[in-house]
């Protein structure tokens, strides 16, 4: 008898990107710019998003042709400006039965429908997106790699982004991108920078990303040595300033072979009667 292969294949590392969204008020001109910069033309996806509720981070099933249909978990803050994101993919072979399973156990947000024209430049992805009832939009996604302290990613985007504009809307400052949200008049944390359109059912309105969601996005880029620190701090949060100083050890440091070498000098200075008093040190100063 075969086993048949699970709905959910793998789960891949958690990945990192520096993402940065705006409006397009001129869809052929960004096309033209990525040409003349031979970034390379992935072609056209035709995607259906289907958010999920969820109380921590942001969860949406992903539907697209061509291509397999995933699940997408990430976390990240709600400003309009370039940002860092966490997510995670998992891949599934049925998407139609794990939309049922998910929308019948937490229930649906919304939907979001978009044809994308993706493109690649260096290690930015280019999203040019049509979406359904809400118009077009310009994506770039500066790709990290594990070992990345996202310095490299951060330069990147005002790069592409200068690259990526109409030359002559440019240099209008009216023509600026705006972010997403201020030209729908829709909230920042709308997910992934589009409102899903409402599902029949009642959904919940879309909450911004909390102080507790921002710190959990940033726990696992700390070093260990940062994570003892933080720890300390919050088990120290319901002490006094006063409390809490006490509670420090006198030093934290442990000291080198030199510095206990002098210490026994000096000890034993002092056990030999070899020391100036106060009153002799003060003298000796006020005469110089």
């Amino acid at each position: 008898m075969a086993l048949r292969r699970p709905i959910v294949d793998a789960v891949r590392a958690p990945r990192r990107n520096i993402e940065l969204k705006a409006t397009d008020p001129d869809p052929p001109a960004p096309l033209e710019v990525c040409r003349a910069l031979r970034a390379e033309d992935r072609g056209t996806i035709t995607q259906r998003d289907t958010y999920l509720e969820v109380t921590r981070g942001r969860l949406k099933l992903r539907e697209e042709q061509p291509g397999r249909p995933h699940l997408i978990q990430f976390e990240r803050a709600s400003e309009p400006q370039q940002r860092k994101s966490r997510y995670r993919i998992v891949e599934v072979s049925d998407g139609a039965a794990l939309c049922a399973a998910l929308a019948a156990a937490i229930g649906i947000r919304g939907v979001v429908a978009k044809r994308r024209h993706l493109l690649l430049w260096q290690s930015v992805r280019i999203h040019l997106d049509e979406v359904e009832q809400l118009g077009t939009f310009i994506e770039l996604e500066a790709v990290a790699p594990p070992d990345s302290n996202l310095a490299h990613e951060h330069r990147l985007m005002p790069s592409c982004a200068t690259r990526s504009a109409s030359p002559t809307n440019a240099s209008s400052p009216s023509a600026t991108p705006r972010n997403f949200s201020e030209r729908t008049a829709i909230p920042p944390q709308a997910d992934m920078g589009e409102e899903p359109r409402r599902s029949a059912q009642p959904a919940a309105t879309i909450p911004r990303m909390t102080a507790k969601e921002k710190l959990r996005a940033q726990v696992e880029d700390l070093t260990e040595q940062e994570a003892e620190a933080t720890l300390e701090f919050i088990a120290a949060r319901g002490q006094s300033f006063g409390d809490w100083l006490d509670s420090r050890p006198e030093d934290d440091e442990p000291l080198s072979p030199e510095e206990q070498a002098a210490l026994a000098d000096s000890d034993a200075d002092i056990a030999a009667g070899r020391i100036v008093s106060y009153a002799e040190v003060k003298q000796a100063l006020d005469a110089g």
